[in-house]
């Protein structure tokens, strides 16, 4: 109440809207620190795996979660980077999308070239056991790379070395986790598979 004041009412003034987007997890990991917003790293044999790297062509600043997989001799050997809790309870159509970068190495006349891979999981009970929604590797027909093949190892550059931009390579991923809707104890987890290839880097999940 305001002394000498007037009050104006009007009906139906201001609406919502139910269709807005809520967003559980974003990851640009310009944090420096995987630990940060609870990602946590499974280096089964304490070699090579998961950390932050200075890239570019980034949307979203100079940072990615990468893997060196150009060094790391043991094929075959998975590490993997795990979300934190997720809490799917009051949310329905729900979607993962990822940026990512690769390119395989392929020495001069080799072919095919190594093949890494990326495969992503969900759990629903807390990291105890694992569905696979993605299995990704690259088949020549850009299936995963997101440019040519090298003989280097790989830093993302520019725009075109990331999924989102390039024209020679795969597009970026975007996974439908609707069957997954109401469940209250959730994680993801990215698993790279080493060919002894090149990185793999992640950026914007």
């Amino acid at each position: 109440l305001i002394e000498g004041g007037d009050t104006t009412t009007k009906t139906n003034y201001i609406t919502t809207s139910s269709g807005g987007i809520l967003t559980l997890l974003n990851e640009n990991f310009e944090s420096n620190s995987l630990a940060t917003n609870g990602w946590t790293v499974e280096n089964p044999d304490n070699s090579f795996t998961w950390q932050i790297y200075s890239t570019a062509g980034n949307t979203s600043g100079t940072k990615s979660a990468g893997i060196n997989l150009f060094d790391y001799i043991t094929q075959g050997q998975r590490d993997r980077l795990v979300s934190k809790t997720l809490d799917l309870s009051n949310v329905s159509n729900t979607t993962l999308s990822f940026k990512h970068a690769h390119r395989r190495y392929a020495q001069s006349g080799q072919s095919p070239a190594n093949r890494d891979s990326l495969i992503v999981y969900i759990s629903i009970n807390g990291g105890t056991s694992w569905n696979r929604l993605l299995s990704a590797g690259e088949n020549g027909q850009g299936s995963f790379a997101t440019n040519s093949s090298i003989n280097v190892a790989f830093t993302p550059q520019i725009a075109d070395d990331w999924c989102y931009s390039g024209t020679t390579g795969a597009p970026c991923f975007n996974l439908n986790l609707s069957a997954y809707d109401g469940q209250s104890n959730v994680k993801i987890r990215f698993e790279s598979v080493n060919d002894y290839g090149n990185y793999i880097y992640l950026d914007d999940i």
